[in-house]
C-alpha cells in the first residue's frame, strides 16, 4: 500500500507511475472522489459520535422532562450514527477496493518498458557451455536417470505433476544443503513455514487483489495455498514493532509451493519449469529505510549471485523493466541462467524491493534512535527454487554418455560423488 497522502498532495507523480508502468485499470481522477467521499463520511460520523458522547455525559446530570427529552434525542442520534457507520464503511470499502491497485513506485533506476523484452541486462557471469554432441533437454535426462515419472504423476494428479525420485531427490537436498550452509554464515535463519494462510495475509504481501488467479483456494476452510514462503516469512511480523537499526531481520524459508499457472497454457509442458506444486527456498529480510538500498544492492544480490558463481553455471543479471515490474516492488532483479537445449536463458532468481509497501498493508514498523516508529521495509529473493535449479544443473552439466557431472561444491553433500547416474 502506498502513502495515501501521495493521491491527495502529488496526484501527477502517482499518474506519471501508472503512465510508466502502462497500468490502466485505475482511474485516478475517480479514485480521488472516492477518497474525498470517504473521509467526508468519516468526518460526519466522528462528529455525531462527539455530540453523542457530549449528550450521553448531560444526561447524567438531568432530572425529570429535561433527561427525557435528551434521552430521546440521545437515541435517535444513536440511529443516525449506525446510518453514517454503514455509509462511512461503504465508502472505505468502495475507496479500497481501488487503491488496493496502486503500484509501488519504482525506483529511479528501473527502466522505462512493456515487457520483458525491454529488462536491462546488467552483468554477465561465468563461460557459456559447449558441447561435442547433441544436447538433450532436462526432461529426456531425468528419466533416463530415474529421476522423474511425470506419467505417473499425471495419472494421480493431472499436468504440471510428478513423482520426483531418486539422484533427482538426493541433488534437491544437496542443493538445500549448500544454500543453508552458506547462507546461515550471512546471518540467515532458517525457517520451516505454513503453506496455507488466510486471505488477509496473501493482501498484506500485494499478492491480492492482483493475482488471484494463481492462488489455490480451499473449498472448507477459508484459506489458500501459498505460491512461495514469502507470504509467511512476511506475516512473521505483521502488526508488529521489531527491531531492525542496529541490523537487518534475516529469514530462509523452506516450503512446498503452490501455483495454478493460470496464464502458462502451452508453455514448459514438459519437465520441471512450471509445476503445480515444487519446493523453494525464500530469502526475506526486515530492514530500516536508512539501510534498506544498500543492503539490497550490496549485499542481498551478491549473496544471490555468490551461490550461482559457486555452483559454476553461466547466467546473467538482468533489471526488470516498469511494464514487467511487479506492482508491490520498487525494483526486481532476476538472474537467468543458460538453458542449452533451447538455446535462451531461464528465470532462475528474483531479487526484489518493496520499500514500505507490505510493511504499511500489515502495520509492521521499526523505532529509530530518537524513538519515531516508521515502517519497515522488506526484501525477498529466491534462495534456489528446486523447479528450476535441478533444470540448469542437468542440462549444463550432461555428459555424452547421459550421466550428469556434480558441481564441485556439491559432491560433499552427495557423498563425494563427482556424477549423477553413477553406480
Amino acid at each position: 500500500m502506498i502513502d495515501f497522502d501521495l493521491l491527495r498532495h502529488e496526484p501527477e507523480r502517482l499518474q506519471a507511475e501508472l503512465k510508466k508502468r502502462f497500468i490502466t485499470d485505475i482511474d485516478l481522477a475517480e479514485l480521488t472522489r472516492l477518497d474525498e467521499e470517504r473521509r467526508s463520511s468519516i468526518a460526519k460520523l466522528e462528529a455525531q459520535q462527539a455530540e453523542h458522547k457530549k449528550q450521553s455525559e448531560s444526561i447524567a446530570v438531568q432530572r425529570g422532562l429535561k433527561r427525557a427529552g435528551s434521552i430521546k434525542k440521545a437515541k435517535k442520534l444513536a440511529i443516525e450514527i449506525k446510518d453514517l457507520e454503514r455509509a462511512a464503511q461503504d465508502a472505505t470499502q468502495a475507496f479500497i477496493k481501488i487503491a488496493a491497485l496502486l503500484p509501488n513506485l519504482s525506483h529511479e533506476s528501473v527502466p522505462a518498458g512493456k515487457t520483458s523484452v525491454d529488462n536491462r541486462v546488467e552483468a554477465v557471469h561465468g563461460e557459456q557451455p559447449h558441447f561435442d554432441f547433441p544436447v538433450k533437454p532436462h526432461w529426456q535426462l531425468a528419466e533416463q536417470l530415474g529421476g522423474l515419472d511425470s506419467k505417473r504423476g499425471a495419472r494421480l494428479a493431472g499436468s504440471r505433476f510428478h513423482y520426483i525420485q531418486g539422484d533427482l531427490v538426493y541433488l534437491q537436498f544437496a542443493l538445500l544443503r549448500f544454500a543453508m550452509d552458506e547462507l546461515t554464515q550471512h546471518g540467515f535463519v532458517p525457517m520451516l513455514t505454513p503453506v496455507m494462510v488466510k486471505e488477509e495475509a496473501l493482501y498484506g504481501a500485494g499478492t491480492f487483489p492482483i493475482d488471484t488467479s494463481e492462488v489455490y483456494k480451499l473449498e472448507s476452510d477459508p484459506l489458500y495455498l501459498t505460491g512461495t514462503s514469502e507470504i509467511a516469512l512476511l506475516n512473521y511480523h505483521a502488526h508488529e514493532t521489531i527491531e531492525v537499526e542496529e541490523s537487518p531481520q534475516r529469514f530462509m524459508g523452506y516450503s512446498t509451493n503452490f501455483r495454478r499457472e493460470a496464464g502458462a497454457y502451452g508453455k514448459d509442458i514438459k519437465g520441471l519449469i512450471r509445476q503445480h506444486q515444487f519446493d523453494k527456498l525464500e530469502l526475506f529480510i526486515f530492514v530500516s529505510q536508512e539501510q534498506s538500498w544498500d543492503f539490497f544492492e550490496k549485499e542481498l544480490l551478491t549473496i544471490c549471485e555468490g551461490l550461482m558463481l559457486k555452483l559454476g553455471l553461466h547466467f546473467r543479471r538482468v533489471t526488470l523493466s516498469s511494464g514487467d515490474l511487479p506492482r508491490k516492488f520498487q525494483k526486481t532483479y532476476d538472474l537467468e541462467t543458460w538453458l542449452p537445449s533451447e538455446q535462451r536463458y531461464l528465470e532462475t532468481h528474483s531479487i526484489s524491493h518493496a520499500g514500505d509497501f507490505q510493511a504499511r498493508r500489515l502495520g509492521i514498523k521499526y523505532k529509530t534512535a530518537t524513538g519515531q516508529r516508521r515502517y519497515v521495509h522488506t526484501l525477498n529473493a529466491t534462495g534456489f527454487a528446486f523447479s528450476r535449479m535441478p533444470v540448469v544443473i542437468l542440462e549444463n552439466f550432461q555428459q555424452a554418455d547421459g550421466r550428469v557431472k556434480i558441481p564441485e561444491v556439491l559432491q560433499p553433500y552427495l557423498h563425494n560423488r563427482a556424477l549423477l547416474g553413477q553406480k
